[in-house]
């Protein structure tokens, strides 16, 4: 519940770390119970964040096979979570989830849809916006950057989907729509982000990807004063050279 985000963060990676030390489904019940209780009944922005932080270590300490009856229920709050107009929630919220997909992996499968259409939701809400929510939150919000933690879920689905994206035309499109929307995107942390995602889609199903259009994007970055978006250009360019 502690307002200082480090000290915050410390200790739910300390919640996780100690549930990945027991053998106890019960413990490991009775901690999930009391986040969700106070996800529930706490509107503290600091305390849920914390709460959605928790969840997240707790799944990556304690592992995708001892977890996996967990899933289910983080599942649900941190996407509920991600929906809330707080900066500090919903940032905290969705980057929990990218640790959670990362960490379940192909358990993670079935989630998949309803992920994206979370994603869009919270490309469209205007509080989750650069600029976007109440006053009081707008100076918050610029310490977070949303669309970067938003494209690393992406790129996580991405990697859960594999070579079967190719199957889905319905889930291809949804994540390509959104990859292209962020590499358009004036800010440079989150086309670096959206670059990657782009890497991984031409990884599994590079038929789908107009490479000569992505070829002249990156080699307008290469000329940039930012040194990430520069570097991650090179390096995607470079796959692309090594595939062809």
């Amino acid at each position: 519940m502690e307002g200082d985000p480090v000290l915050r963060s410390a200790c739910s990676e300390a919640i996780g770390r100690l549930s990945g030390l027991t053998d106890s489904q019960q413990f490991l019940a009775n901690v999930m119970k009391t986040l969700v209780d106070q996800v529930v009944n706490n509107r503290d922005p600091q305390g849920r964040a914390g709460c959605a932080l928790a969840l997240g270590s707790i799944y990556t300490h304690v592992g995708s096979l001892a977890a996996g009856p967990l899933l289910k229920t983080t599942v649900n709050i941190l996407m509920s979570l991600s929906k809330d107009a707080h900066p500090v929630v919903h940032y905290w919220a969705l980057h929990s989830l990218s640790q959670v997909i990362n960490g379940a992996s192909l358990a993670y499968a079935t989630y998949v849809p309803s992920t994206l259409g979370m994603l869009f939701n919270v490309y469209l809400s205007p509080s989750h916006e650069l600029e976007g929510g109440s006053v009081a939150t707008a100076n918050i919000s610029g310490d977070l950057p949303v669309y970067q933690v938003v494209c690393k879920i992406i790129d996580a689905v991405i990697t859960v989907m594999g070579p079967d994206i190719q199957e889905s035309w319905r889930t291809r499109t949804l994540i390509l729509d959104l990859v292209y929307r962020f590499m358009c995107e004036e800010d440079e942390g989150i086309r670096v982000e959206a670059i990657n995602c782009i890497q991984h889609v031409l990884l599994f199903s590079p038929e789908y990807v107009s490479v000569p259009e992505l070829i002249a994007q990156f080699r307008s970055h290469l000329s940039s004063s930012r040194r990430p978006l520069k570097l991650v250009s090179i390096h995607a360019l470079y796959q692309l050279v090594q595939r062809d």
